[in-house]
């Protein structure tokens, strides 16, 4: 792993104006030049850090601050106060050579054209950034090949589903080798076969050197792809640092899980989770499990390590006691 930084965040904050709107359209209307708006904080003293040909997987829900820190590092919104260095460049002042070397991804917001085709759209983007259509052609045919959408490139956007416009998608960002890619939840919509190769693809573009910046709600993605995880509530930091860490910080031991109900007098009852009941055990607890009969369970048990879900659920639970 490189000692470079790609991304450097520091104490960053974001505040947005929001008018209050209530009432009839045209009171409505009214108060948008009468009144005064309300000042509204998204992010709070954020700080992390990426380093060169890693993934950084920015965790949270709906409304915590994800897309805001996207569009800050991607230069289409400035911060209120703090630092942000992308690839050495400011983002906020939009450096042609900072916006050569980044591809950006938005799950709701995208850049293929819609009455275009694919190709149509990547060939005007590969140009913008100098490519000529040939080096076009190289860069989106191994991908379009993998992602199983050749027959899909020459269509018009619009007649596209929504899987294969992601997959389109994600080819655009990529079209022109960036050295960072910030991807918001690029398997979006796709069948669980397309979302495993996406995986593999980044994971190959990280061993070839390019760092990537990735949100997603689906925590497959973030632990097959992430050497490391921010997580926000509310626009703050809960926590920042690799997925093994935060396990072993907040949900450490093991799950004994098995088709038949069970309980085990030192550690409690086995709870059932969709027809399987599951026991959670504490790290050292070996003793208990060699005093146990286990010809109760047949062959129908089995163990495993706490999922990053769970841990950021006992995360969440800590920092509320606290």
């Amino acid at each position: 792993m490189s000692s470079e930084k790609v991304v450097i965040v520091s104490n960053v904050n974001h505040h947005y104006k929001q008018y209050q709107l209530f009432g009839k359209i045209f009171e409505r209307l009214k108060k948008l030049t009468t009144s005064k708006a309300e000042s509204v904080q998204s992010l709070h003293n954020v700080s992390f850090e990426v380093p060169a040909g890693t993934c950084c997987g920015l965790l949270g829900a709906n409304g915590a601050g994800k897309t805001t820190v996207i569009k800050l590092l991607s230069g289409l919104i400035q911060q209120s106060s703090g630092d942000i260095s992308v690839l050495g460049f400011l983002p906020k002042k939009r450096n042609p050579q900072m916006l050569k070397n980044i591809g950006v991804l938005f799950g709701n917001r995208g850049q293929l054209i819609w009455d275009l085709s694919p190709v149509d759209t990547w060939e005007l983007v590969g140009a913008s950034y100098g490519l000529s259509a040939k080096q076009v052609k190289a860069n989106f045919l191994p991908l379009a090949e993998r992602l199983g959408v050749m027959h899909k490139i020459t269509s018009p956007v619009r007649k596209l589903s929504l899987g294969e416009r992601m997959k389109c998608e994600l080819i655009c960002a990529m079209i022109h080798k960036p050295k960072l890619l910030i991807l918001d939840e690029p398997t979006i919509g796709l069948d669980a076969k397309s979302q495993e190769e996406i995986r593999r693809i980044l994971i190959e573009e990280k061993v070839n050197g390019t760092s990537i910046i990735l949100t997603s709600h689906y925590m497959k993605d973030i632990e097959d792809v992430s050497d490391s995880i921010v997580f926000l509530r509310n626009g703050q930091v809960l926590y920042t640092g690799n997925i093994a860490h935060l396990i072993e910080t907040y949900k450490p031991g093991f799950i004994f899980e098995s088709g038949t109900q069970f309980s085990i007098s030192e550690v409690g009852d086995a709870r059932q989770v969709g027809g399987r009941w599951m026991l959670e055990m504490p790290r050292d607890s070996h003793h208990i499990l060699n005093s146990l009969d286990f010809s109760l369970f047949g062959d129908d048990f089995s163990f495993r390590s706490h999922t990053l879900e769970e841990a950021l659920l006992g995360l969440q639970e800590d920092k509320e006691q606290g």
